[in-house]
């Protein structure tokens, strides 16, 4: 029995419109991706107030810290890169001079060879986690701090969080807005660490039993 004619005619255009949408989804499916790479302002923009501990610290980055990057899938699979690690490097180097007498850096953790040092305590920082969301542009970031003494035995290891957001502005890449976002959240976690390095119980414990922090 054949069709009306009538019938077929509609039909035909439905056909083809389908088959023009998986054709479409095809090309899209198949369309390469992207990487974008940007570089994070690391200027540790207002610093705060502490009082600076008279010892010599030494400080650890080891190839993973400063290697540490953050990836964010865009759409499409676009990826959008950030080299937290490099940044962070950067900003406790800011930090440090500002919280200690003397800063040093070192090629391991102790044990020290007899050219390293001397130093009161080696810090080691980690990058333990790190997030951002496109809307609203949020980021954060969680760094583990560990204290090691000469002997190489850890004394201290906590965790220093930081958060940033920039409410949306009118810009066409995004993507700026969520690499401020991260500036600000890795700012936030130094300066986290800066204030609240003399409130670990740890801390003042080896202050205190060095003789460079009262005992209460």
């Amino acid at each position: 029995m054949q069709k009306p004619a009538a019938v077929v005619g509609w039909l035909a255009p439905l056909g083809q419109l389908l088959v023009f949408l998986v054709a479409v989804m095809f090309v899209v499916s198949c369309r390469p991706t992207f990487t974008i790479t940007s570089d994070i302002d690391v200027t540790l923009d207002a610093p705060p107030p502490v009082t600076k501990i008279p010892i010599t610290l030494g400080v650890y980055y080891d190839a993973d810290f400063r290697s540490n990057s953050q990836a964010l899938f865009l759409n499409a699979g676009h990826r959008h890169i950030w080299p937290i690690g490099k940044a962070s490097v950067t900003l406790f180097d800011q930090a440090l001079p500002q919280l200690f007498q003397k800063v040093v850096p070192v090629s391991k953790r102790p044990p020290l060879g007899k050219d390293e040092g001397p130093v009161a305590a080696v810090m080691q920082p980690r990058i333990e986690e790190f997030d951002c969301a496109s809307w609203p542009f949020i980021s954060s970031v969680t760094y583990r701090i560990t204290l090691y003494l000469p002997d190489g035995s850890s004394f201290a290891s906590y965790l220093v969080k930081g958060k940033g957001e920039v409410s949306f502005s009118e810009t066409w890449l995004h993507w700026d807005n969520l690499g401020v976002a991260a500036s600000y959240a890795l700012q936030d976690g130094v300066r986290n660490f800066m204030t609240g390095f003399l409130k670990v119980p740890e801390v003042q414990r080896w202050l205190q039993a060095s003789g460079v922090l009262d005992a209460k």
